[in-house]
C-alpha cells in the first residue's frame, strides 16, 4: 500500500515539474517571441486619410469664395480656414470602417502578431454604440461591422472624438490624451499572457506609460 502511496505521489511529481518546464518553455517562447516582434521595424501601410476629401470639400469652398473677393490666394490657405466643427459633423455623416483602420494603424496595431493558441489579435471598436471587429492577420488589418467574442481589448469612444484623433497632427499624442481625460475608454478582454503574446504592451505603454497589464479593468 505504501509503495502504492509512493509511486502516486512521484507520478504527480513528476507531472508538476513537466507542467512547469512546459510552462517555462511557452512563456519563453512568448517573451522571444515579443522581443522579435518588437525589433523589427516594419513600417506601417500608407493608408489614405478618409477626412482628406472633407477637409479638401471644405478648404476648395473656402478658397473659391476668398478668391472671388480677390482678397487671399491658394497658397495661404491653411487648415484654420475650414469651420471644423462643420468638418467634425460631416466627417460624423461619413464614418465607416476606413476611420478605424486610419485610427488604429495610427497607434500601430499592425505590430501586433499572433500567439501560438490565441490566435491572430482582434480588437473591438464601439463608437457612439456601433460596434466594429478588427482582426490583425501578418500586420494587414481588416475591420468589418459587429462585435467578435474572441476581442482581445474593447475601444469605446464617440464618433466625434474619432474624427478629432484623425483631424490631429499626431493620433497617438492625441488617443493618448483622450484615455487620461475619460474620452476614450480602453477595456482588457483577454488575460495578461494572450496579450503579452500578441504584443499588446508596446500599444499599451504608447497610450497610458503604465507597464502594468490589469485584465478587464480600464487603460
Amino acid at each position: 500500500m505504501e509503495r502504492k502511496k509512493r509511486g502516486l505521489s512521484s507520478n504527480k511529481l513528476m507531472f508538476f515539474i513537466l507542467l512547469f518546464i512546459f510552462l517555462w518553455i511557452y512563456l519563453g517562447y512568448l517573451f522571444f517571441n515579443y522581443i522579435k516582434n518588437d525589433e523589427i521595424n516594419t513600417p506601417s501601410p500608407i493608408v489614405q486619410n478618409p477626412m482628406d476629401s472633407i477637409k479638401s470639400n471644405y478648404l476648395s469652398s473656402n478658397v473659391s469664395s476668398s478668391q472671388n473677393n480677390g482678397d487671399v490666394s491658394f497658397s495661404n490657405i491653411t487648415l484654420q480656414d475650414y469651420n471644423e466643427t462643420e468638418v467634425v459633423q460631416e466627417g460624423v455623416r461619413e464614418f465607416n470602417e476606413s476611420y478605424i483602420d486610419y485610427i488604429l494603424l495610427g497607434l500601430g496595431v499592425d505590430n501586433l502578431h499572433s500567439a501560438i493558441g490565441f490566435g491572430n489579435p482582434i480588437i473591438i471598436t464601439v463608437v457612439s454604440g456601433e460596434e466594429w471587429n478588427s482582426e490583425i492577420v501578418n500586420g494587414v488589418l481588416s475591420t468589418t461591422g459587429g462585435l467578435d467574442s474572441n476581442g482581445d481589448i474593447k475601444v469605446i469612444l464617440s464618433k466625434e472624438e474619432a474624427v478629432k484623433a484623425i483631424l490631429a497632427e499626431d493620433i497617438k499624442i492625441f488617443m493618448k490624451n483622450s484615455v487620461a481625460n475619460g474620452n476614450t475608454k480602453i477595456e482588457m478582454v483577454a488575460g495578461n499572457t494572450e496579450l503579452f503574446g500578441k504584443g499588446y504592451l508596446g500599444l499599451y505603454n504608447d497610450l497610458t506609460g503604465n507597464v502594468v497589464l490589469k485584465v478587464n479593468s480600464q487603460w
